[in-house]
């Protein structure tokens, strides 16, 4: 646990992909022993934001918004992950690669 930690904390750092049985998640962060995440397959109406001028805009534009994450306790994560990282230096390039 204390190694998945570290990997939320990493410079770059875009979170997991990953879940526990059965149920695909996206882990953004952690809270002490439990792991914030977010539904990739929550699903919503299709239809075009524009410029959120109207109220039906407005409440469509908060479609794509969540209030909570879920949370979990580190232990019930499927330990088949993956890290999300996003390189912006080449030195956190060769951090990794090299």
């Amino acid at each position: 646990m204390p190694a998945l930690k570290i990997c939320f904390e990493l410079a770059g750092s875009c979170g997991m992909i990953g879940g526990r049985p059965n149920q695909a998640l996206y882990f953004v962060g952690y809270v002490d022993d439990e792991v914030l995440y977010l539904d990739p397959h929550t699903t919503q109406r299709s239809g075009s934001v524009g410029q959120k001028t109207t109220q039906d805009e407005i409440d469509f534009d908060a479609t794509f918004h969540q209030r909570y994450a879920g949370r979990i306790d580190f232990q019930q994560m499927d330990p088949s992950m993956a890290m999300v990282h996003f390189l912006f230096k080449f030195k956190y390039y060769c951090f990794f690669f090299l």
